[in-house]
């Protein structure tokens, strides 16, 4: 099982462009649907679930030096289809600079437009494989 947390908004809200006048709830899709697809670049996954909003003290989530103290995190859980067939190193390479929809429902300031996972300062996304601590909590 694999954990994902993100400061980006990516709420699978299911409106799209051709039947929602609501633009934060198709944004929200298309970050998902990004999500979604480079997930899927190596093996098909399964998710245990939509992605669930938090707000949570980020310490110790390993996001970028940044972003401190309490922050909307999305959070999700996903199996692949073969176990060990993902590594989260190759998950931070698919992830990184990946453009997405900035200042939806986020608690951080989104300036850059990407996913990034391997920038100390500002890392917006984490993964993590088989963690056994209440993180989501």
């Amino acid at each position: 099982m694999y954990q994902v947390y993100s400061l980006i908004d990516i709420t699978k809200t299911d409106q799209h462009r051709h039947r929602s006048q609501d633009s934060v709830a198709v944004w929200q899709h298309s970050n998902y649907m990004v999500f979604e697809q480079c997930l899927m670049l190596r093996s098909n996954i399964e998710f245990n679930g939509r992605p669930v909003k938090l707000h949570r003290d980020v310490k110790d989530l390993n996001f970028g030096s940044k972003y401190q103290g309490q922050q909307m995190v999305w959070f999700v859980e996903f199996s692949t289809e073969a176990a060990d067939y993902i590594t989260v190193d190759q998950l931070q390479d698919d992830f990184n600079l990946i453009p997405m929809i900035g200042n939806l429902t986020e608690s951080i300031n989104v300036n850059n437009n990407v996913f990034l996972t391997k920038d100390p300062m500002n890392t917006n996304i984490v993964f993590y494989k088989n963690s056994v601590d209440n993180l989501k909590k």
